[in-house]
């Protein structure tokens, strides 16, 4: 039971014991308020059988939602096990200033958190876990020698609790209450080890998961308790994935309620017979889906494909395998080429020469050139991409695409250099089978990105060119921090449409 002693400006002093009928926490309430509705609410005291509630909560601003949630809270407590009761304690105690949203969530989160009974020391700790192996440590960690004593109570970030010590463990929080509605009080959360993919999401410096496939509720609630319109908007990453090549078989930049869609349709059968990944990863390879609704239709249909040993009329040679299908033919690629630009700042260093004893020596200190420093080295610097050029296929850099559909649909990326408006543009120039819808674009985008950061890009600049002046090394990335990838048509369409607008206002 909650005694919760409420305070306003006028040092109105109101008692309620929670759990309550919401007719006495409405009133208790209304009391407070009294005629003045500007009047500010705080929580004076409360007393609960966990003492830390009071740090937690003492000073904070009282609404009638947060009565409604410090009720739900009491309820929550008194439905807890001697021993449940102690690890969320303990829990709470390892949370930064939790909220009273957090605290609800962590009520129904405690498998979060590992107790270990009748340890009460970081030296009991570490000698139970080198008995017991590694079980209980982080995943990162090699050996029981490895994680021990202080820097395994750091790393687990554990306190001594009544009857034991509790450890924060890998296990994500999902979040229940998103704020606006209350959950289920007797409400238990699934088994998620069977989950086909779990993302993670981090706010406040708290894990939140999302096990695919979920409901629509849950991926509602984290968007709600995120503040935010989409889940694909707030960065995540993923945390397990039962089939990793999963992604890279299915259209680009998919939603995370598209993946959930297609995981739903796909888990029945992957989960009976894991061994049918391949066919189906060989399946939508040939049919290249343009979008989820056609991939979720290759997985419900996947009992008409089979690899044969040989090809043949209505076959299709895939990275996995000869495919065949027995209800349909294969789509083909299209024999119209579509080729477009994506446009990027160069920039470069120049390490001048100067002659010392007879000899040439070279700058310790390079002078950064831009792309308008650039335009007389053009020709140069092609010369240098030929030859850095020479060790790829036909298909350029497409061969690093990850996505197979994309990759499938490609025939060409190529690197160069181009003058525009006086200046020199890194240029990669992409060839493919029609033309690449809107995500696909932004897909390559997002992949030459990589490239001019940390793929080719970066092993380019270390190739140095040799011109009058000196050494020159040529960067496809600018800066990490002012680096931005444009289309042939956003680029000169800017430089366009301001050059009307200069024209507009002379007249």
């Amino acid at each position: 039971m909650f005694q919760v002693y409420s305070t306003n400006r006028a040092m109105e002093r109101q008692e309620l014991r929670l759990p309550a009928f919401k007719e006495e926490i409405r009133a208790a309430y209304k009391t407070l308020k009294g005629k003045k509705t500007a009047r500010r609410i705080e929580i004076a005291e409360i007393h609960t059988a966990i003492p830390k509630f009071n740090q937690y909560l003492q000073g904070s601003r009282v609404n009638r939602k947060t009565l409604l949630e410090l009720d739900f809270l009491a309820r929550r407590l008194l439905q807890m096990t001697e021993r449940e009761q102690e690890i969320f304690e303990a829990a709470a105690e390892l949370e930064e200033k939790p909220s009273l949203a957090d605290l609800i969530n962590l009520s129904y989160n405690l498998d979060c958190y590992t107790f270990y009974p009748d340890i009460f020391t970081v030296e009991e700790l570490e000698k139970s876990i080198l008995r017991k192996g590694n079980e209980g440590m982080p995943d990162e960690c090699q050996g029981p020698r490895k994680w021990g004593g202080e820097p395994f109570h750091r790393a687990a970030t554990g306190c001594v609790a009544k009857h034991g010590y509790v450890v924060k463990n890998e296990t994500a929080i999902i979040p229940l209450y998103d704020g606006k509605n209350f959950p289920d009080l007797q409400a238990v959360l699934p088994d998620f080890t069977d989950a086909m993919i779990e993302l993670r999401f981090v706010k406040g410096g708290k894990e939140y998961g999302l096990h695919l496939p979920t409901c629509e509720a849950q991926i509602s609630r984290l968007e709600n308790l995120f503040g935010i319109e989409r889940l694909d908007a707030w960065p995540f990453y993923y945390a397990k994935e039962r089939f990793p090549e999963l992604r890279n078989y299915l259209p680009c930049r998919i939603t995370i309620r598209e993946l959930n869609r297609f995981v739903e349709a796909a888990a029945p059968d992957l989960k009976k017979e894991p061994e049918k990944a391949g066919l189906m990863f060989a399946a939508l390879e040939a049919e290249m889906p343009s979008d989820i609704q056609q991939a979720i239709h290759v997985a419900e249909q996947l009992e008409t494909y089979r690899f044969v040993q040989r090809m043949g009329e209505g076959t299709v040679k895939t990275s996995l395998g000869i495919l065949k299908s027995k209800s349909h033919v294969f789509p083909a690629l299209m024999d119209e080429r579509e080729t477009m630009r994506f446009f990027s700042p160069l920039t470069a260093h120049c390490y001048g020469k100067y002659r010392f004893n007879g000899k040439t020596e070279y700058e310790e200190c390079p002078v950064s050139w831009d792309g308008y420093t650039l335009i007389p080295y053009q020709e140069t610097i092609r010369k240098a991409l030929s030859r850095e050029c020479r060790w790829q296929g036909k298909s350029g850099l497409a061969e690093f695409l990850t996505n197979v559909l994309l990759k499938r649909k490609m025939v060409s990326m190529t690197p160069g250099v181009e003058e525009w408006n006086g200046r020199l543009w890194g240029v990669l120039e992409v060839e493919s089978h029609g033309t690449l819808s809107e995500r696909e674009v932004r897909e390559v985008m997002e992949e030459w990105e990589g490239q001019c950061k940390d793929g080719f890009g970066e092993g380019f600049s270390q190739r140095e060119i040799r011109i009058r002046e000196g050494l020159l090394h040529v960067h496809f990335c600018s800066s990490l921090w002012n680096f931005k990838i444009q289309t042939e048509q956003e680029l000169k369409g800017e430089v366009e449409e301001a050059y009307k607008m200069q024209l507009g206002s002379l007249r």
